[in-house]
C-alpha cells in the first residue's frame, strides 16, 4: 500500500499593477507539502499577503488550479486538508481588500509564477521570500505574458 509522502516544493506569486507592470514578486522554499493543492493555496496566500503589504485596494488572482478556484469560492472544502488554509486565504482576502476575485488561467499563462516557484524551491529559510530584482529569464516571461494578453 501506496502512503502519501510529503515532499519539498517552492511557491511563487508575482503582483502586477493594472497595466500588467510588476509591482512585487515572490519565492520561496515549502517544506513537507503533501499535494499540489496545498502548494497552489501557499503560493495564493503569499500573493495575497504581498499585494495587501503594498497597500493594493482591489486583486485578482490567478490560478491554473481549478480547485483552488473553486475552494476559495465555497464552503465545500472546509474540512479538506488544506481548509485551514483555504480560510487563512479568505482572511487576508476579506480583511485586507475592498474588492477580490479568484480567475482560473490556463497553466501556459502562469509560466511566471511557475518559474519563481522553481527558484524558491533552491531557497534557504533565511532568505528574503520578496524579490528585489526579477532575473532576466523570469523578465522575458514577464514580457511575453503581457504580449499574450494584448
Amino acid at each position: 500500500m501506496n502512503t502519501p509522502r510529503a515532499v519539498d516544493v517552492g511557491w511563487g506569486a508575482i503582483v502586477r499593477d493594472a497595466d500588467g507592470e510588476v509591482a512585487v514578486a515572490g519565492r520561496g522554499r515549502i517544506d513537507h507539502v503533501m499535494d499540489s493543492f496545498q502548494a497552489e493555496l501557499i503560493s495564493c496566500l503569499q500573493g495575497a499577503q504581498a499585494a495587501a503589504d503594498i497597500g493594493a485596494s482591489r486583486v485578482v488572482l490567478e490560478t491554473d488550479a481549478m480547485m483552488v478556484k473553486n475552494a476559495v469560492n465555497s464552503n465545500n472544502y472546509n474540512l479538506a486538508a488544506g481548509g485551514s488554509l483555504i480560510a487563512e486565504l479568505k482572511y487576508v482576502l476579506s480583511t485586507n481588500f475592498v474588492e477580490w476575485d479568484f480567475e482560473h488561467v490556463p497553466r501556459e499563462c502562469n509560466k511566471v509564477a511557475h518559474a519563481l516557484a522553481a527558484w524558491g524551491h533552491k531557497c534557504s529559510e533565511v532568505e528574503d521570500p520578496i524579490v528585489e530584482s526579477l532575473p532576466n529569464c523570469i523578465r522575458v516571461m514577464v514580457a511575453d505574458d503581457c504580449s499574450a494578453i494584448e
